[in-house]
């Protein structure tokens, strides 16, 4: 790991959006210094990481909604390369992605009542090296949804507008419909 990653200011940027989302019907995960740590050294998902790459670092969603109701979800995304990093996209779907290894694969996990989500616009997100950015989603949830608990998921890319893009990190928030879960 290159001594230019400053972990503990990427721990502070946490930290600080941990205690922004906090309240009633809220959830949020985060990476805290040991888990970073572990992130940037060797492997990301099964596959090997050359160098850091833009990495999820925090996510905050709203715990549950009614049927017809709105899931906001806000992803929080670090980049600890030397270089800025462009044409960033963050998608976002509901089914059960997270416990498939493959990308490619994890991806065609979908429930097809909820809608795929993708952001930001043209030409996506750009972040300075050693810098942390988020995304927010608004998830409408379908009117004749069951109430049952859902799986949110959400797929960090690099586009490649003549090639293939490169999958960078994954992230899994559960909500639930139908009342408090």
């Amino acid at each position: 790991m290159p001594a230019t990653i400053d972990i503990q200011k990427f721990v502070t940027d946490i930290d600080l959006h941990r205690k922004r989302m906090q309240g009633t019907n809220r959830r949020f995960t985060g990476l805290d210094a040991g888990a970073l740590a572990a992130r940037l050294a060797v492997r990301r998902a099964g596959l090997p990481v050359a160098a850091p790459l833009p990495m999820i670092t925090w996510q905050g969603w709203s715990s549950s909604t009614s049927a017809g109701g709105i899931i906001d979800y806000t992803v929080g995304i670090a980049n600890p390369s030397a270089s800025d990093e462009v044409c960033l996209f963050a998608h976002a779907f509901v089914g059960p992605a997270n416990f498939i290894a493959d990308p490619g694969m994890a991806v065609q996990a979908v429930d097809p009542r909820f809608p795929r989500l993708t952001e930001p616009a043209f030409a996506g997100l750009q972040i300075a090296a050693g810098a942390t950015a988020s995304l927010n989603f608004q998830l409408r949830v379908p009117s004749e949804t069951e109430p049952s608990n859902y799986l949110g998921n959400t797929f960090l890319f690099r586009a490649d507008w003549h090639d293939v893009g490169t999958y960078l990190d994954r992230g899994f928030w559960p909500f639930g419909v139908g009342g408090p879960q």
